[in-house]
């Protein structure tokens, strides 16, 4: 097995004019309308609220079927499950490096951002080849590409700085959670595999999206939350967390923090961590039965509609729910950061962002 060495490694403005009255001139002579001399006043009109935000394309490539967004402050990383590729892009839009170009990565299905690194993890049924299915890196600047497994039939990774977790079939087998981590001074990966888990339902690789917190690892399938301690010992079974509510159909997105919060095909979950109890955050969605996206910031949980082609977001604590751009081609993953919400539309190969 080969060695894994953990790394360490605009602004859009809107502006509120102010109106001026049609019956006010745009000059007024000195002597018209004075009193003792004093010029003459009109009274101000308010300021005109400000135009409301616009979704803003980055950058002209169509780039297939994108998801997998994540950003750094700097850029947006994600990648494209039908052209086989791994692509960096500015926030702004202004520059591009195809960290694995075209043909690169056979059927990407997650990415995760580490240390100076991407992380991805792919499908790629065949023979093993440095660019079919397995568990990678590559640096955020470009270069060649580390295999942490070449394993067949990845679905979606977790990293911390000295370890990483990934769901996999363990090529072909069982669907489980393995563990790799760094050895002492450097060492060689040692790997630990959860026992089979029989419980999962995957329909396809896309499924199977995965979290973390500091001490357990998440992720979903069909139709359930799984969970298992990080520091599990060989063999050992993940547990269910909670079961979609009936009629809710598949899980298609998570995202862990103060709670986990899953998307299904119409309803947004949030889902307590230790009793399992499920919160209703958001229903009546339009989702396809493909990878969309969530993202958190302080306040709110920001989430694509791919069905019904709406990103929308609703307070964390509960309440109306938002949509911030309509009419977007199959919207799926969605990233944000202090000033604007991003996201990938699988159905031209857009990225976009709008402001907050």
């Amino acid at each position: 097995m080969r060695r894994l060495v953990w790394g360490s490694a605009l602004l859009a403005v809107a502006g509120c004019g102010a109106l001026i009255s049609l019956d006010a001139p745009s000059y007024v002579p000195s002597d018209a309308g004075a009193v003792d001399g004093a010029p003459a006043t009109t009274d101000a009109m308010p300021d005109a609220p400000p135009a409301p935000a616009k979704p803003e394309r980055l950058g002209p490539a169509d780039d297939g079927l994108v998801f997998g967004l994540r950003a750094d402050d700097d850029y947006l990383y994600y990648a494209s499950f039908d052209r086989w590729s791994l692509t960096r892009l500015a926030k702004d839009g202004g520059s591009r490096l195809d960290l694995l170009p075209e043909g690169g990565v056979q059927e990407p299905t997650s990415v995760w951002l580490r240390d100076g690194f991407v992380y991805y993890t792919a499908y790629g049924a065949g023979d093993s080849a440095p660019f079919r299915h397995g568990f990678r890196r590559i640096a955020v600047d470009g270069g060649d590409p580390l295999t942490i497994d070449a394993c067949n039939t990845f679905f979606s990774a977790a990293v911390e700085t000295d370890r990483g977790f990934a769901v996999t079939a363990s090529c072909g087998d069982a669907v489980r959670v393995r563990r790799y981590e760094r050895g002492v001074d450097g060492g060689p990966i040692v790997t630990t595999d959860t026992a089979p888990d029989t419980a999962n339902m995957y329909a396809y690789a896309t499924y199977g999206w995965s979290d973390d917190d500091p001490t357990r690892f998440y992720w979903v399938n069909a139709g359930e939350v799984r969970v298992i301690a990080k520091d599990f010992l060989a063999g050992a079974s993940a547990t269910t967390l909670a079961a979609a509510p009936a009629g809710a159909g598949s899980f298609l997105a998570i995202r862990v923090d103060d709670r986990v919060y899953v998307l299904t095909k119409d309803r947004l979950l949030a889902v307590d961590k230790t009793t399992g109890g499920v919160t209703v955050l958001a229903s009546g969605l339009e989702n396809a039965a493909f990878r969309s996206g969530i993202a958190l910031d302080a306040t709110h949980v920001y989430f694509t509609q791919s069905l019904g082609g709406f990103v929308s977001r609703v307070p964390r604590a509960g309440g109306a729910r938002e949509n911030l751009a309509s009419d977007q081609v199959s919207p799926s993953s969605v990233a944000v950061d202090d000033q604007f919400v991003y996201w990938t539309t699988a159905g031209n190969g857009g990225v976009w962002r709008i402001k907050k």
